[in-house]
Order: structure tokens, then C-alpha cells, then sequence
């Protein structure tokens, strides 16, 4: 089955800062009509698979920042093959540690028409940008946007890392596909797009800046100071890692989420390796897996939800760990 000639490019990304951040620069290349789907590791397959069910699937498919799950990446490789067959191009940008095996490279190479993949590189947008974009100088903001956040002296940065970071929260989803695409191509924003930044400045970033205040410092044996902070009663998503450790001097900041704990320095594969943690353990009676990048790296338990017991486990182990 080929695709329509009218069928419409779609992005898979992830919907986080580097996530959004990709899609933008795609987008500034695609056409207004190209669909926008916020996904993630886990649920990659079985978007691959809604695509691939389709009537016509799109002429392309640009999969941006989104780890490949060791579990699903059989399932992940057939639906990509399937979805060539039925004519689509397959182009993948990421920078997650799965993509040090050669062999897993290999196998995605043949299948995909662009495979651009380092595990050296701290964003997914920096690939896009390079190897899509031809490191285009007017994109260069976006990128300055993901170093620099809401600390930027540039308002326009301010602003637009603001929207981007409200739009990591549930009840601002809905707005996600639009106002990308409406950054992506310079159009004016409505009031509730821009309202975002407000709240997101006035409200969200005082509550991140009190939870900030109230992590509990923890030392270990080898004297690693870690910021150790429960956010599983929070309904939003925040970003403390690195205020964490700025402020409390620490070296790492552990977060407890509903989905695990997440363990790391202040930026993404930098500082600390924890690699060595990677697969699964065993401690105190409980199992978990630990994933991830080099920072930070998530223990999920293997069965069940977060509970109290899981994290004092982890806090345990990481306590063990953390030797050297």
C-alpha cells in the first residue's frame, strides 16, 4: 500500500525541553500541515503501529529524542521495516546511550533513510540542527534557548522557554502541536498560548524555587552530597535537578517521581558517570531496573508502584553505590 500524495508528514517526539525543541526545528522546514505527536520510549511502538494501520501513511516520519526500550526494540525495528514498505521514509535523531551499540546501529541504518545518532551529544536538537537544518543560523536561537532557560538576559528567550516549559504540564497538553507549530513558523500566538509564560513565571517556577529550598541534603560514606527531593504528591512536572544542587552545594540530586526515582548532576550526561548502575538489581527485597543516560539515570521498580519501601530501597542502594 504506497501513501496518498496528500498525506502529511508527522514528527514523534518526546515532550520534554530537547523533545519540543526538535520538533520546532523540523518544523521550520515542514509543511504548516505536518502532525506533531508527544510520545515517549514506551509508547513509541504502538504510535509506529497506529501510523502503519492507517489508510495512507505519511510520505515521512521524523522520530526526534525518544530512547529506544531494550524490550520493544525488535517490535520497534519491524514496525519502522513495515512502514518503509508501504513507502514512508523513516528519518530518527537521538542522542540516548542505546545507540552506542554498533549493532543496534546497524540494524536501524538499513531500515531507516536518516539515522543520525550520538550518544556524545547532550540534545537531540543539536542534531536536528546539524545534520537537518545544515546548523542554519536561524535556528541558532532555539539552541541558545535550551542552554540558557529562563535564565537568559534575551527576553525573547525568557518568553519562549517559558511557553515551552508550560507546556510540560497536563492541563497545557492540548495547546502542545499548535503552539509548536506557531514558534516554529513565526506566527503571532494567541492570548492563551502567551498567558502560558506568565504562569509558568508567576506561578510554577515560586513553587519550584520552595521545593528547591526544602531538599534534604543526604552524605554518603565517600562524602557525595546528594539532594534528595520527593515530588510524588506534585501534579506538575518540575525541573530541580540543578537548582537543587547549585543552591545545597551537592554533587548529585535524586528525585522521587511517580514513575521512579531519577538520579543525576545538574545537566544532562554530564558530571558524575553513572553508567555502571545501568540493568537490573536487587536490594532489601526489592527489584528495579535502573536506565537511562549517564545523568540521569531512573530505577523503576520491576513490579508494582513507587511506594515508601521502594524508595528507601533505592536510597539504600544508592547509599552503597556511591562508594567511590
Amino acid at each position: 500500500m504506497g501513501c496518498s500524495v496528500n498525506s502529511k508528514p508527522v514528527i514523534l517526539t518526546h515532550g520534554d525541553l530537547d523533545g519540543m525543541t526538535s520538533a520546532i526545528m523540523l518544523l521550520r522546514r515542514l509543511p504548516p500541515e505536518t502532525r506533531v505527536i508527544i510520545t515517549n520510549g514506551q509508547k513509541l511502538l504502538s504510535e509506529l503501529d497506529k501510523i502503519a494501520a492507517a489508510s495512507d501513511v505519511p510520505p515521512d516520519i521524523f522520530i526526534a529524542d525518544i530512547p529506544l526500550v531494550a524490550r520493544y526494540v525488535d517490535r520497534v525495528e519491524s514496525a519502522i521495516r513495515r512502514l518503509v514498505e508501504q513507502e514512508s521514509r523513516v528519518h530518527l535523531y537521538d542522542h540516548h546511550l542505546c545507540w552506542q551499540d554498533a549493532a543496534l546501529c546497524e540494524r536501524f541504518r538499513s531500515a531507516c533513510t536518516t539515522l543520525v545518532v550520538d550518544a556524545g551529544k547532550t540534545t537531540a536538537a543539536a542534531l536536528v540542527w546539524k545534520h537537518y537544518l545544515k546548523t542554519a543560523r536561524d535556528a541558532q536561537h532555539w539552541l541558545q534557548m535550551l542552554s540558557e532557560k529562563n535564565a537568559s538576559a534575551d527576553p525573547t528567550i525568557r518568553l519562549h522557554f517559558g511557553i515551552l516549559a508550560a507546556l510540560m504540564q497536563p492541563q497545557h497538553w492540548k495547546m502542545t502541536a499548535s503552539t509548536l507549530k506557531a514558534l516554529a513558523h513565526e506566527k503571532p500566538l494567541s492570548e492563551e498560548q502567551n498567558k502560558m509564560a506568565e504562569w509558568y513565571y508567576e506561578e510554577h517556577l515560586p513553587r519550584e524555587r520552595a521545593i528547591v529550598d526544602s531538599a534534604e541534603v543526604i552524605t554518603t560514606a565517600a562524602g557525595r552530597r546528594i539532594a534528595w527531593l520527593d515530588l510524588r504528591d506534585e501534579k506538575q512536572h518540575f525541573s530541580v535537578s540543578k537548582a537543587a544542587i547549585e543552591k545545597h552545594g551537592a554533587e548529585l540530586a535524586a528525585t522521587v517521581i511517580r514513575s521512579g526515582v531519577l538520579l543525576g548532576g545538574a545537566s544532562i550526561d554530564e558530571g558524575l558517570d553513572l553508567t555502571f548502575l545501568h540493568g537490573r538489581h536487587e536490594h532489601d527485597g526489592i527489584g528495579f531496573n535502573v536506565v537511562g543516560h549517564k545523568s540521569p539515570v531512573k530505577f523503576v521498580p520491576l513490579e508494582g508502584d513507587v511506594t515508601d519501601e521502594f524508595v528507601q530501597a533505592i536510597r539504600s542502594f544508592v547509599f552503597k553505590a556511591l562508594l567511590s
